[in-house]
């Protein structure tokens, strides 16, 4: 009688064991992007403003062979902000591996003005920085390889070096 006690408590254990190891995994799971979308910015911290790459076809995309401009949407899908290829590409030409940031391009988000920047990693490879506010006015940024989204695993052929330190905004 005793030895079913301890079994029964053993297996009791066991399944709340389970149980708390499967909420925590599901807890996780759904803390990662549940965006499907292609947002750049996976996170909501510009009070729902959306930044995307988007190709000829005014369609999305994650891959940057096909990117002909960034759009800004707002939280109702209605578009903010437009930042062509070719000011993109004549910006990253006169980036240089330094500290300090060029300006790309700006224009309204929902909450005040947004800015998208360029720089250069310490192997050259360019990356943006996007700076804009949420609804309390609070400012927020976000770093992005090519039309790579935040939150997501870089692939293979993007580059990985970091900034080394932060860059200065002119």
């Amino acid at each position: 009688m005793l030895t079913q006690n301890i079994f029964q408590k053993r297996g009791l254990v066991l399944v709340a064991g389970l149980l708390l190891t499967l909420i925590l995994g599901l807890s996780a799971v759904a803390a990662q992007s549940s965006y499907t979308d292609g947002r750049l910015n996976e996170l909501p911290i510009f009070g729902g403003d959306t930044l995307y790459c988007m190709d000829a076809s005014n369609n999305v995309t994650n891959d940057s062979s096909t990117f002909a401009y960034f759009q800004l949407l707002d939280i109702n899908g209605q578009s903010l902000w437009t930042l062509d290829k070719e000011t993109v590409e004549l910006g990253l030409g006169q980036i240089q591996i330094k500290p300090t940031a060029y300006l790309l391009g700006e224009g309204d988000g929902s909450y005040g003005p947004v800015y998208l920047y360029g720089n250069a990693a310490q192997d050259g490879s360019p990356y943006f920085i996007f700076i804009g506010f949420d609804g309390a006015g609070k400012e927020n940024r976000f770093v992005f390889y090519g039309c790579t989204p935040v939150g997501t695993a870089l692939p293979a052929e993007t580059p990985t070096m970091q900034p080394e330190s932060e860059p200065v905004y002119n």
